[in-house]
């Protein structure tokens, strides 16, 4: 099993390879578009309280292209 150390090392690799895929990524399909997105909602995200006091923290990076 992988040491608690080991996760910050992986979670920037895992950023860093994001990051290659998004500038390798044709731009050009995901900003011609009629008419830009509006928020309908945006909710708050349910943070578990025990994680939340251990200071337990994380990054989210999520692309999303609706046809």
């Amino acid at each position: 099993m992988d040491s608690p150390s080991s996760y910050p090392r992986f979670l920037l690799l895992a950023a860093l390879a994001c990051l290659a895929l998004r500038l390798a990524a044709d731009d050009t399909v995901y900003t011609k578009v009629d008419v830009n997105p509006v928020p309908v909602k945006t909710p708050p995200p349910d943070y578990p309280y025990d994680l939340k006091r251990q200071g337990v923290s994380g990054v989210v990076a999520v692309a999303t292209v609706v046809d």
